[in-house]
């Protein structure tokens, strides 16, 4: 890495601070917002009773887990099918397993859909993309869930870079997807499905069992056909009500966060295309004990 960069610990946060004058990352939105955030003297308090928006939303324990659903302008959803034939399930772009706070998050939304649908969205690709949604998971672990609508002669090819590092040496894949060779891309091309939204809530079945339930989720309060037909909403954040956990007061409070007045420049960065941090670069976004394995 050509930067030096220091990683300094304000009790539960992360502030990754740059000595390189000439960085790309300096640039990159998510830096700016999170530079901006964490220099906010709201983050002395890590309460969440006491908190200001701001530190409610960069705690470290907010969201554990995150998903992406594509649905195409020909209406169709983006589906990944990786698997052997007996325990192959579609499944949407999404995973992590580390707490962290909302806006790093949203970081590892479009990181993970750059790694298992190899797309990164642009002005070309983009149509729009919905509000965010929290849903609740066992002891309190959350997940993240955007909606995307994009244009479908504009995705280019669709491959599962994180299936081809499984299957053949880490070092083969590029972090940086967009530098990956077509023999590598290739090999990436055969899992990913673009399934008609008329056929998708028909098939419980045939889903990894968590993405059916927030799949099910989101359509029970509107996303697809709220974002299909480009419906205005009134909030930028919302909790959707999980069959199987309850919402925690300390989510209640992260939405109310989000949906601050002071929370404008997060509601710009989470409706607009940008590349994702990408591998090690977002690993300084993560939690201390996070950053210590980097």
């Amino acid at each position: 890495r050509s930067a030096t960069v220091s990683v300094l610990y304000w009790g539960s946060f992360t502030v990754v601070v740059e000595k390189m004058k000439k960085d790309p990352r300096i640039e990159h939105p998510l830096v700016q917002l999170l530079t901006s955030m964490e220099s906010d003297p709201l983050l002395g308090d890590l309460y969440p009773k006491k908190a200001g928006p701001r530190s409610l939303l960069n705690s470290n324990g907010a969201i554990c887990h995150v998903a992406m659903y594509v649905v195409t302008d020909t209406g169709k959803l983006i589906v990944n099918t990786s698997g052997n034939k007996v325990s192959a399930k579609m499944k949407t772009a999404g995973g992590c397993n580390y707490p962290n706070g909302v806006p790093r998050m949203i970081n590892s939304l479009r990181l993970e859909l750059m790694d298992e649908f190899g797309i990164i969205f642009t002005e070309k690709n983009l149509i729009r993309l919905s509000p965010l949604y929290i849903m609740n998971g066992p002891r309190g672990r959350s997940t993240l869930l955007q909606v995307a609508l994009v244009k479908e002669s504009e995705l280019g090819v669709l491959w599962n870079a994180e299936r081809v590092r499984q299957l053949s040496s880490r070092g083969e894949v590029p972090a940086d997807i967009e530098k990956a060779t077509p023999d590598i891309i290739s090999k990436g091309t055969g899992t990913i499905r673009k399934i008609p939204m008329c056929d998708i809530l028909r098939s419980k079945k045939a889903w990894r069992h968590c993405d059916w339930v927030s799949l099910s989720a989101l359509d029970s309060i509107g996303a697809f056909s709220s974002i299909a037909h480009s419906k205005s909403v009134d909030t930028f954040a919302s909790i959707i009500d999980s069959p199987e956990y309850s919402t925690t007061p300390f989510m209640i409070q992260v939405i109310a966060a989000l949906n601050s007045p002071s929370m404008t420049p997060l509601r710009d960065l989470a409706a607009n295309p940008w590349k994702p941090i990408l591998w090690d670069d977002a690993k300084l976004l993560r939690t201390p004990k996070g950053v210590a394995k980097a």
